[in-house]
């Protein structure tokens, strides 16, 4: 069959096409608008060695790029321990302050899905914390940065210096709806959608 003769069926169903493609333009464009607001946390935070000052280091011998390369691998780390199973029951079971945190099983699960972080240079590292909820989103934080530093602590600690982290105050944006993604694949997925289920009834009838 020729290009010519799908544009015949298709003006021929032209009322039945139009109401397909304008109903699944209209519902993908209502789903957007009816999710709920999602925020997205961004905790900063930075490896920094704490020289001991009762031992003097001996600086013709100091490697500062291997300081700066350990750093780097300590920041790695940290992103993959986001994975870490035992670490999240400690963030959303645990207690800070003889309190636990209030959350639904549902939010939790969609919280644990979208945890990521990300490394940068020099031990610098970025965790994204996703939620429903902005309050949930600062608890969270509070209760990752606590279980972070603790397991920095232990990483090295000897008598030149002590690790910690440097955490900066949580970041909290509202994440843009998807308005334009949505728009264009409802647009084109609904058009083609539309040609296919006139294209069914044209050869059902037939």
């Amino acid at each position: 069959m020729e290009f010519q003769e799908y544009l015949k069926i298709i003006k021929k169903y032209k009322r039945i096409f139009f109401t397909i493609w304008f109903s699944i333009l209209f519902l993908g464009m209502f789903t957007v608008i009816v999710q709920p607001v999602v925020y997205e946390g961004i905790l900063s935070m930075m490896v920094v060695r704490d020289n001991n000052e009762n031992v003097k280091v001996n600086l013709d011998k100091y490697d500062y790029y291997y300081q700066l390369e350990s750093n780097e691998k300590i920041s790695k780390m940290l992103v993959q321990v986001l994975k870490d199973e035992a670490l999240l029951v400690k963030v959303f079971d645990g207690e800070i302050m003889g309190k636990k945190m209030k959350i639904s099983r549902e939010e939790r699960q969609w919280v644990n899905a979208r945890f990521k972080g990300k490394s940068f240079a020099s031990g610098y590292t970025k965790i994204y914390i996703s939620s429903h909820q902005q309050n949930l989103i600062k608890d969270i934080s509070e209760r990752l940065a606590e279980q972070l530093n603790t397991k920095i602590e232990k990483i090295g600690v000897n008598d030149n210096y002590s690790l910690r982290l440097e955490i900066e105050p949580v970041i909290i944006r509202e994440k843009n709806k998807c308005y334009l993604p949505v728009g264009l694949g409802t647009f084109f997925g609904g058009f083609l959608v539309a040609i296919f289920g006139v294209l069914t009834k044209y050869y059902w009838k037939k």
